[in-house]
């Protein structure tokens, strides 16, 4: 079965949704009329760019955030070589 990214789910879904590096990638034309907006950020996204994304939208008006946590993870991988 193919992974699919989150941003591929919630497009399926009817839900606009962009797959960024930064903040420095995100379109203001993308905000037009949106009053919510969904973060997520895998285990490779560093936390401090979570927090400059959220910088640059709070920037912006977007500065209210909640926390929802949607899933706990448990996976445990071996190392190489191991």
């Amino acid at each position: 079965m193919a992974r699919r990214s989150t941003s591929d789910v919630a497009r399926e879904r009817g839900t606009a949704a962009h797959l960024i590096d930064d903040e420095h990638a995100i379109e203001e034309a993308w905000l037009a009329d949106v009053e919510v907006i969904g973060l997520s950020g895998g285990a490779s996204a560093p936390e401090s760019c979570v927090r400059d994304v959220l910088t640059w939208l709070a920037a912006l008006g977007y500065d209210e955030v909640r926390t929802v946590k949607a899933a706990e993870e448990n996976q445990q991988f071996a190392l190489p070589g191991s």
